[in-house]
This record gives C-alpha cells, sequence and structure tokens, in this order.
C-alpha cells in the first residue's frame, strides 16, 4: 500500500509538473509571438532548391566547400609551394637596403644632381664605450669638427612606467671606417633627435623630436622628400591575411635610391615605423659617410605571388560561375539544429586568403581593375557561404567566421585606398558591394535559429540526446560517474515539464539579448547589450539551484563579445563604404567635401549608419587634404577621434581599425 501511494503520489506530481512545465511554456510561446518572433524550428528549415540553381550542386563546389578540414581544394591553395615564401621565412634574402643617405657636412650645401657632396672625414674607428646620450653626442661632434648645442631635454631620464625618472639612457658601439657625422646621424634617428639649423646663432641644435612633424623638422621640402623617396623605394606594403609581408616592389632585386641630405633631413626612429609595418624593421646603419636605411625583414614581391598564385585560375574560374547560382543549400539532417550542416570553413579560409591575398598584390602593383575582380569573387563566395538567401539556419561560430572572411575583403579595400590606387569605376562598383554587406543579420539569425533549435531538441529530443548536446556527460567517462551525476539524473528521470520551464525561461532570456540587435536598421547597441547581459546573468544567479533553470544557463551563453565583434566588423565595412564615396569626390573635384551630406547623391545614394547607434558618423577635414572618420565606439561616448585605447575607451577610428 506504501509503494502504491508513493507510486500515485509520484505520478501526480509529475502530471502537475508537466501541466505547469506546459503552460509555461505555451504562455512564454503565444508572448514571444506576440511579438513577431519565429520560436517554430519547422520554420527556419530551408526549402530544397533545383540543383541547377544551387551553388553547393555545381561542379566541384561540394566536393570542396562541405565537410571538414583539409582536401584538395585546401591542398592545392597551400603555402607550401610557394617557393618564394619558403625562401624569405628560410633566411635567404633576410635584408635588403632600400636607401643609401649621403650627409652633407653643415655648411657644405646642396650639390647638382648626379654630383657626390664633398665626403666627410673617414675614421679608422668610432668608438662609443657607456656615454650618456648627450656625451656620445659631444664626442661625435667634436670628431666631425662641429659645432652644436645640446638641448638640455635631451640628457633628461626618460620616464618609467611608473612616472618616475628612469635610468639614465647610456651609449655604447663601435664602427670602423665611418665617418663621426654618419654615426651622429645614426645616433640621431634611433633616438628620434632632430637637428635644428638656428639662423639667428648659426649653431645648430639636436632637440628631442616629440613624435611631431614640426618638431622633427619635417617643414622643410627636403625632409619630406626624403621619407617620400624611401617610402617609393619600399613601395606600397601590407601585410595579407596569413601573416606575411607583400610589397608592390621586389626590394631584394632593386638597387637601393641613393640621395644627398643635410643633417636635418635625417629621418626619425618613428618615422620609418609609419613608413614599414613591422616594429624596428626599418633600421638606420652608418657605413661610410653615408647612412644605409636597412629593412632587416624583406616582404615577399607582388609579382612572385601573382606569378605563383595564377596556377589556380581553374579553380576560381569554377566558384566564379557557382557563385551566380541564386541559392546556396547543403544537403543534410535538419531534423534538429546541431545536426544542421554547415559549410567547410578550412576550405573558405584557404580559397578568400588567396583572393585577398592576390586583389592586395593587384593593388600594389597598380592594376585596380584586376583587383576588383578577385574581391568581387571574394565578395560573392562570402554570401554563398552565409546561406543565401537571408533566412536560413546559421550557427554562432559560423556567423563569427563570416565576419572574419568579410574582414578581409574590408582590409582589402581600405589597403587600395590608403594607396589612392582605386579609380570611379571600380570605387563604385565597390560601394554596391558594400552597401550589400550585412554583417549584423547573420548573427541575429544565428541567435534566433539556435533558440528554436534548442527549445525542438528539449520539446521532441531523447533525454540522451539532451544530455549529449547540452554537454552534462561530458567527461564523464565511467557508467557509475554518469550515473551518479545530478545533472544526467535529473535530465533522465524528471518530469518533462521541467524542460519546459527551461525552455521558457531560455527562451525569455534569449529575447533581451535578441532585441539589443536591430537587423533591419543593422545597429547593435552596447548600452541594451551589456544592460541585457547583466540581467541574464541576474536570473541565471538567482534561480541557480532551481530545475525549472538548471539548463538555462546553457541556452544563453555570454553574448557581449561576439556582438561587440560584429558592430566592429560592420563599421569597419560601413566606414569603408564612406571612404569609397570620399575618394570619388576627391578624384572627381580635387578636394574631400566639407561634410558627409556633400557626398549624396552624386557619390553615394545613402549614407551608412554608425552601428553602434544608428547615426552619421563622425567627420572632418584636416590638414593638407586629409580627413577624420570615426565611429564612437563601443562606450558610447564621443571622444574626438582619438584611437581606442587597450582598455576599450575610444573612437573607432577609419585607418586604425
Amino acid at each position: 500500500m506504501t509503494l502504491a501511494a508513493l507510486a500515485v503520489l509520484t505520478a501526480a506530481i509529475y502530471l502537475e509538473e508537466n501541466w505547469r512545465g506546459s503552460s509555461a511554456w505555451k504562455t512564454a510561446k503565444v508572448d514571444l509571438e506576440g511579438q513577431q518572433e519565429k520560436l517554430d524550428w519547422a520554420a527556419y528549415i530551408p526549402p530544397a532548391a533545383p540543383d541547377d540553381q544551387n551553388f553547393f550542386k555545381a561542379p566541384k563546389m561540394q566536393e570542396w566547400f562541405t565537410g571538414k578540414g583539409s582536401n584538395e581544394l585546401t591542398a592545392r591553395l597551400s603555402l607550401n609551394t610557394f617557393a618564394a615564401l619558403a625562401s624569405r621565412q628560410g633566411g635567404s634574402n633576410a635584408s635588403a637596403i632600400v636607401a643609401e643617405l649621403i650627409v652633407r657636412p653643415p655648411g657644405t650645401g646642396a650639390t647638382p644632381p648626379g654630383v657626390e657632396p664633398p665626403p666627410a672625414e673617414i675614421l679608422p674607428l668610432v668608438k662609443l664605450d657607456k656615454l650618456s646620450l648627450s656625451e656620445a653626442i659631444g664626442q661625435l661632434a667634436r670628431q666631425a669638427n662641429l659645432n652644436v648645442q645640446i638641448d638640455p631635454l635631451v640628457a633628461a631620464r626618460p620616464p618609467g612606467p611608473d612616472g618616475k625618472p628612469g635610468p639614465l639612457i647610456r651609449v655604447t658601439g663601435q664602427w670602423t671606417n665611418v665617418s663621426a657625422l654618419s654615426v651622429l646621424m645614426a645616433l640621431q634617428c634611433d633616438h628620434n633627435l632632430c637637428w635644428v639649423d638656428d639662423p639667428k646663432t648659426g649653431v645648430p641644435v639636436i632637440k628631442n623630436a616629440g613624435g611631431t612633424a614640426a618638431a622633427a623638422g619635417a617643414g622643410s621640402l627636403n625632409h619630406d622628400y626624403v621619407l617620400a623617396m624611401i617610402r617609393a623605394a619600399i613601395g606600397p606594403v601590407g601585410e595579407i591575411a596569413e601573416g606575411f609581408a607583400l610589397s608592390g616592389n621586389d626590394l631584394a632585386q632593386n638597387p637601393p635610391r641613393r640621395l644627398s641630405i643635410a643633417p636635418d633631413s635625417v629621418p626619425t626612429r618613428n618615422e620609418l615605423a609609419r613608413l614599414y609595418p613591422g616594429t624596428n624593421a626599418l633600421q638606420v646603419q652608418p657605413a661610410g659617410n653615408s647612412l644605409r636605411v636597412l629593412l632587416t625583414s624583406v616582404p615577399v614581391a607582388a609579382a612572385d605571388y601573382l606569378k605563383w598564385s595564377d596556377q589556380f585560375a581553374p579553380e576560381f574560374d569554377k566558384i566564379r560561375q557557382a557563385v551566380q547560382r541564386p541559392s546556396a543549400r547543403l544537403d543534410g539532417d535538419y531534423g534538429q539544429f546541431y545536426r544542421v550542416p554547415v559549410p567547410n570553413l578550412t576550405a573558405l579560409r584557404a580559397a578568400a586568403f588567396r583572393l585577398a591575398g592576390r586583389g592586395q598584390a593587384f593593388l600594389m602593383r597598380g592594376q585596380p581593375e584586376e583587383a576588383l575582380r578577385e574581391l568581387t569573387l571574394l565578395h560573392d563566395l562570402r554570401g554563398c557561404m552565409a546561406n543565401k538567401p537571408a533566412g536560413n539556419p546559421m550557427t554562432l561560430p559560423w556567423a563569427m567566421a563570416n565576419l572574419a572572411v568579410a574582414g578581409v575583403y574590408v582590409e582589402c579595400i581600405d589597403s587600395g585606398l590608403r594607396w589612392q590606387v582605386w579609380r570611379d569605376a571600380e570605387l563604385a562598383a565597390l560601394e554596391d558591394q558594400l552597401s550589400r554587406l550585412d554583417l549584423v543579420s547573420p548573427v541575429w539569425c544565428a541567435l534566433e535559429s539556435a533558440r528554436a533549435g534548442d527549445c525542438h531538441l528539449l520539446e521532441s529530443g531523447s533525454r540522451t540526446e539532451v544530455a549529449r548536446v547540452f554537454g552534462i556527460s561530458e567527461g564523464k567517462t565511467h557508467l557509475w560517474q554518469k550515473i551518479t551525476s545530478p545533472s544526467r539524473v535529473a535530465v533522465q528521470f524528471m518530469p518533462r515539464g521541467w524542460l519546459y520551464q527551461n525552455m521558457a525561461n531560455g527562451a525569455v532570456l534569449d529575447q533581451k539579448r535578441i532585441d539589443s540587435v536591430d537587423r533591419l536598421q543593422g545597429v547593435i547597441r552596447p548600452h541594451q547589450v551589456e544592460d541585457a547581459g547583466g540581467k541574464v546573468l541576474d536570473q541565471l544567479q538567482l534561480h541557480r539551484h532551481s530545475f525549472y533553470w538548471f539548463l538555462a544557463k546553457d541556452l544563453n551563453p555570454p553574448l557581449s563579445a561576439p556582438l561587440k565583434t560584429t558592430a566592429f566588423a560592420q563599421c569597419a565595412a560601413n566606414q569603408a563604404l564612406v571612404v569609397c564615396a570620399l575618394e570619388r569626390c576627391r578624384l572627381a573635384r580635387g578636394e574631400f567635401p566639407a561634410a558627409l551630406r556633400d557626398l549624396i547623391p552624386q557619390f553615394i545614394p545613402i549614407l551608412p549608419m554608425d552601428p553602434v547607434n544608428g547615426e552619421s558618423f563622425k567627420y572632418r577635414t584636416t590638414a593638407a587634404g586629409r580627413f577624420l572618420l570615426y565611429s564612437i565606439g563601443w562606450d558610447e561616448k564621443d571622444d574626438n577621434g582619438t584611437p581606442v585605447d587597450a582598455g576599450g575607451k575610444g573612437d573607432w577610428v577609419w585607418g586604425r581599425l
């Protein structure tokens, strides 16, 4: 009788809990569907597409872009066969002299083109032994028979990380068969000093450059000319997605530029660092009576990269034909969200990197039409991988991979804009592509798809399947561990109503984060993201011991970081679109407009918005025909164009993204 009573009581509890859970889920579902939310997983299953309209049914596409890991395409596109890159990485041609600056002794004046200046005295040995910076300058000046003044700030001890004066700068080194003037100029460059001629006293002053062009003596045309010549010798340089640099010039073969310069035209280390992407990659070394500008890490020549990658034309032609198809539906099991097939990320990355690398190489070679062709294919391929047409199920990891590929595409466009290689025709085509580059929708679709899929799993999936998908059995390899796991036991034996309660609570919490993403406007509002994340954490903490909520934490993972990444990527794409219009204006009128609205409608039909607040980007023209374009950034505060710092404070400035 006792056992019978317990059985009846247990059945009654199960019936009541099932009724409670079912009622809670129906209430939550009706409320969310009243807000036009779709919770029925069947609505996310893409319809079948005719083979002749399906990207993945085109020749080779399913073989190349489905499954996981490496395949025939990734092996074909591998860098392992790129001999020029292997030569650079193996140490061959590891450095190159890009310019030789012959320093004229002060007072000798300029020399006619092709005529060498009078040489400074060559010394068999110049040695500095633990001298302070000002002492080293003084010794070299005496050896060169120069009368110079040293600004007192040169001898000052630079502040350390704590703000207090750090150790005194000491200089040690020795050089053979060089002039004291060339060593002095190399020291001046290394320590960011500048030579300033004083017309009143006639005695030059060596002082700290201070990081500004005026302080470094860049007001003279000679100084600007020297920097321009070094930049021209290096050529357009950019680091492609796979982590190595390309250059429009073949620096390993080109002879160095020879320039005759005055001491006030010697560049500083900071100025050289802005000419090449790499810390201390450009160095100045004394040699004879000149300075050698040495590139310690020679980039791969763009011509070599293009010559090597031309062999992939047949593969790219097949992809170029396939992307014209209007649908991209993978074959697979759409019965549950976690079984939804996704494209092969490894293959997509390999193709994207190769196309972007070719695009960048063409830009470095001054071939914008060819670059546009490669970037157009990259743009269209990314669209197919995002499950076109829009509305197909999307996982968050795949949405983030889509962001990464879009970032490679936008970065290549930005490179051409900074180098001013694009022409009006290509810029108009890029504007059209960028205006359709919606990176917010795939992430929004991923959140919606995941919620509907999770609810479908809890409602119709087996208990074992639920435990496996939510990782409840993860790490429990022995039968006894599985049997004694509270979560495992709960999933296997709890009333179905408890799963419904978790569905209801998880779906409602999910809505708070989904509401922070405005898909139609392409806006992700940071304060709403952070506020929603805080409320979700509060609810999960409050109900952490409740079986009505124990799966909710898995249904609501932290989303602040991926949403911030999405806003950042969309910001970069929108800014690239604006800069394309600005460049078209400059090409047509010879200058940038005073305000962004002046671009409408001749250079752009509609201005894109800042994805963090839905308002216009901040813009103003600056000196020397430049401009400043920025977003207020994730902190939603206008910092007047100050780039974001390590703490995340500041603005998202074009050219710094």
